[in-house]
């Protein structure tokens, strides 16, 4: 054990008492979070949304019609309120025989998400440095850095009890099942995602970088299952339909078209309504600084600049991933190329919030075993590296408080946004050609030899 280098050594006593503590504060954050969403006069989470919808489905009612004790309405599709039943919160004064309290419910989903958080680190490491000794403190770090470097938004998502950390998850499966050439399990993680969330298919393109057309069978039969056979075996097939079509009238058609039902313009849409981070929301921002005469919603100019913004960083992923032969054979670089995607799709959303930066994981993931794989006697990524990622992180933090009238102006000027999109352009330009990756991989092979 001692001639091995210390990277490939378990880590040390400091370094465990480093991930107690990490481990302690979760735990504590939990007690808080717990605490603001179920003991507060008025609760302080998103997850009543999905519990009051659960119960809907439990009492046979429409979960699109009904709404948490804030009035906020359910807004994905059908099978996540499903997924949640067991979660359900009944409201004020109906008979809560058989359904679990409320702060369990939030406990539970706390737990869940955490630890979907950790696992989502664990498998995009698993993607990008296959080759990592397992336990070593390379591999540890290969999952604690991106997992760190994300903590202050993993928190935040945390906090407000979203969905984010479930739809990570089962991204990182998709790019792990893609990577171990297993193309129909990986359509089948990217269906339930894009059935989850909606705007996760729009990674739908990832299999497209990989020259590979296998994976879309997975996808459509997963989505066949998800949105079809699914909510048939609840509602029955005519209510399965309407279940769909609820979501399509009262969620989709108005986030992407701006007509139709406003219901939910306030609660998802609006850009001076929330905390929207898509390009659209940051060019209404800048042309309208003074708040109190700004529009409530982005128009024609500044959703032309948002469409023409996403479509080229989407046509440069692309173009940057498929220049790369075989590239689920280089697995930093295919996950750097998924991680591309996934910052263009937080920023082209409809509505794009402060939690949705949890999707940098991949891209951060990718970089860090870039960065290992070119020094492989190394423990940590260096140091430029990390104060880059650092820096990132402090200007997430920054744009994430409310506290403070100047972290508020600086976040609707795009405080997260243009940080997040120098890290995509940064993640592109280390994408290296099919020789270079072969070089490097070449030369960690013969390190790890001698």
């Amino acid at each position: 054990m001692l001639d091995r280098p210390p990277a490939e050594r378990g880590l040390y006593r400091w370094e465990w008492i480093a991930v107690a503590v990490l481990t302690a504060i979760c735990v504590a954050f939990g007690w808080l979070v717990i605490e603001r969403s179920a003991h507060s006069d008025l609760r302080m989470t998103d997850f009543g949304v999905y519990s009051r919808a659960a119960w809907a489905v439990r009492a046979g009612i429409d979960p699109y019609q009904i709404s948490d004790d804030r009035g906020w309405h359910y807004c994905y599709p059908p099978p996540f309120v499903l997924f949640v039943t067991p979660l359900a919160d009944p409201p004020g004064g109906a008979d809560r025989a058989g359904f679990l309290p409320f702060d369990v419910s939030v406990g539970l989903w706390y737990a869940l998400s955490l630890l979907l958080s950790g696992w989502a680190a664990h498998r995009f490491a698993l993607a990008a440095a296959p080759d990592a000794v397992p336990w070593s403190r390379r591999w540890w770090y290969h999952r604690l850095i991106p997992f760190d470097i994300c903590l202050p938004v993993i928190g935040f998502t945390l906090s407000r009890g979203q969905v984010n950390h479930l739809v990570l998850a089962l991204l990182a499966e998709m790019v792990l099942a893609l990577r171990r050439r297993r193309p129909l399990a990986g359509g089948w993680w990217l269906a339930a995602a894009g059935a989850l969330k909606v705007f996760p298919g729009l990674l739908i393109l990832y299999p497209l970088a990989t020259r590979h057309w296998r994976p879309y069978l997975g996808v459509a039969a997963g989505l066949a299952i998800l949105l079809g056979a699914l909510p048939a075996t609840v509602w029955g097939v005519d209510g399965a339909i309407r279940m769909n079509r609820n979501f399509f009238e009262l969620v989709a058609t108005p986030g992407l078209t701006n007509t139709g039902d406003a219901t939910r313009s306030t609660e998802l849409i609006n850009a001076s309504d929330t905390d929207s981070q898509a390009f659209h929301a940051i060019f209404h921002n800048i042309r309208y600084p003074d708040t109190a005469t700004r529009p409530s919603d982005s128009d024609g100019l500044s959703k032309a600049v948002h469409y023409l913004l996403g479509l080229a960083m989407i046509l440069l992923t692309l173009y940057r991933a498929r220049r790369i032969p075989e590239l689920l054979d280089r697995p930093a670089e295919a996950l750097l190329a998924f991680g591309g995607f996934c910052i263009t799709m937080v920023h082209l959303a409809p509505a794009s919030h402060m939690h949705y930066y949890v999707y940098a994981m991949p891209t951060i993931a990718g970089l860090v075993a870039l960065d290992l794989r070119d020094r492989p006697r190394a423990a940590l990524p260096s140091w430029g590296l990390l104060v880059g990622l650092i820096a990132w992180s402090a200007c997430i933090v920054l744009a994430m408080l409310d506290t403070f009238e100047w972290s508020i102006r600086l976040r609707e000027v795009g405080l997260g946004v243009w940080p997040t999109v120098a890290l995509w352009g940064y993640s592109l330009c280390c994408l290296r050609s099919g020789q270079r990756a072969i070089r490097a991989q070449a030369s960690f092979a013969t390190a790890r030899i001698s």
